[in-house]
């Protein structure tokens, strides 16, 4: 009987190890994450720092002013916009210095006849007043502001405004550079005529320009 039972189980070991008996399988590798392309341009890869922006192209500015000493005074007028803007408003602003006159010999009384389509609007502290230069608050300001014996000699208020427009500053030879004598109110004054990106500027009465040097934007006062 145990010879029997041992038969049995050495006959059923080798039914199971037999190939028919053995089941295999393929297990499929998982696939490789997927890789970025190559690009071209290395300048590009996002790990590259990115490429400078640039910069907004700057407007073309424009100063229209004079400066008038009389008696006690100096009288400063200025406006300053776009050069496609105040090239509107020049003939008007000739205008506006041939019709000043001073109505006491110290220069603190002052008159003028606006051009047409101006308005005056009050001044405030150390501003006299200031003339929009047509209808509406968008209108280009002309300030108007008396200064005593503290106003500074012409070359100084001059390279003030070049300042201003971010231009480089010139010495006595170089005031030439957009200014020119004219008659106001009855005795000399000096119309200042001041631009940016190397715009030329004009002579009033005369086809002569005169070239500033090119500049940036300005800090206005």
């Amino acid at each position: 009987m145990k010879g029997r039972i041992l038969a049995a189980l050495a006959a059923f070991a080798l039914v199971g190890c037999s190939e028919e008996g053995i089941q295999r399988y393929r297990v499929p590798k998982p696939a490789p994450p997927p890789q970025p392309a190559q690009d071209e341009h290395p300048s590009d890869h996002p790990h590259d720092p990115p490429h400078p922006q640039p910069e907004p192209p700057r407007t073309a500015l424009r100063l229209l002013g004079a400066i008038v000493p009389h008696g006690e005074s100096t009288w400063f007028f200025k406006v300053t916009g776009p050069i496609e803007v105040l090239e509107k408003h020049v003939e008007a602003f000739d205008k506006l210095l041939a019709s000043i006159r001073f109505e006491d010999a110290a220069g603190e009384k002052i008159a003028w006849t606006l051009p047409d389509g101006w308005r005056a609007e009050p001044g405030s502290a150390m501003r006299y007043a200031t003339l929009r230069m047509g209808p509406g608050d968008a209108a280009p300001a002309l300030s108007v502001i008396p200064l005593g014996k503290q106003s500074g000699t012409l070359l100084q208020n001059v390279n003030r405004w070049r300042e201003q427009l971010g231009l480089a500053p010139v010495d006595e030879a170089g005031l030439a550079q957009g200014t020119t004598t004219v008659t106001v109110g009855g005795g000399p004054g000096t119309r200042v005529d001041l631009r940016t990106e190397g715009a030329a500027a004009a002579t009033p009465g005369t086809g002569e320009t005169a070239t500033t040097p090119a500049g940036t934007g300005p800090t206005p006062t």
